[in-house]
Formats: C-alpha cells, structure tokens, sequence
C-alpha cells in the first residue's frame, strides 16, 4: 500500500512538473501567434495618420526605419506595441530606412 502511494505521488509530481513548464510556454507562444492588426479607427492610429494602405508613393511601413521583424504582410513598430501594422500602410512619423 505504502509503495502505491508513493508511486502515485511520483508520477503525480512528474506530470505536474511537466504542467508546469508547458503552460505557461503554450499561453506566451499564443500571444505571440496572435497578435492582433491595429485597427485604424484607434485613438493612436488616428493620432498619427495611420491608414491601412498608404496613398503616398515610396513611403509604405515595409520600408519605413521604424518596422520591425515583419514581412510583405505585416510587421511589429515600436510606436503601435502590442498590435501588428500592415506592410503597405503608412503614418506620418515614417522615416526613411538609413
């Protein structure tokens, strides 16, 4: 009886250690995938003319100094933290890449 209950608190521990280091790596891997687009109509956006494409020739986000580990569809910038911006939108405080 005594070695069952041991048995049975090993492999409660295991699997609990193993909890313990999935969790919370599976909750911040899936914030991470699901970062959200900025929508234009925030107070931010609006702020800074932020548009979802841009009208202005040259000047899109993609190309902008200040995006950040993005691609051809949409990257981080450190003006709109917590949200992806499109690569081909545009705002006013965009910087030529130097």
């Amino acid at each position: 009886m005594k070695n069952q209950k041991n048995s049975a608190r090993r492999t409660f521990l295991k699997q609990s250690g193993a909890a313990m280091v999935f969790v919370p790596t599976a909750v911040f891997a899936n914030k991470a995938m699901a970062a959200e687009m900025l929508d234009p109509a925030s107070e931010k956006a609006v702020g800074l003319g932020y548009v979802a494409k841009t009208e202005v020739e040259g000047q899109l986000c993609s190309n902008c100094a200040l995006y950040q580990n993005g691609d051809d569809t949409a990257g981080d910038c450190p003006l709109f933290q917590g949200v992806k911006v499109g690569a081909k939108a545009w705002c006013n405080a965009w910087a030529a890449k130097g």
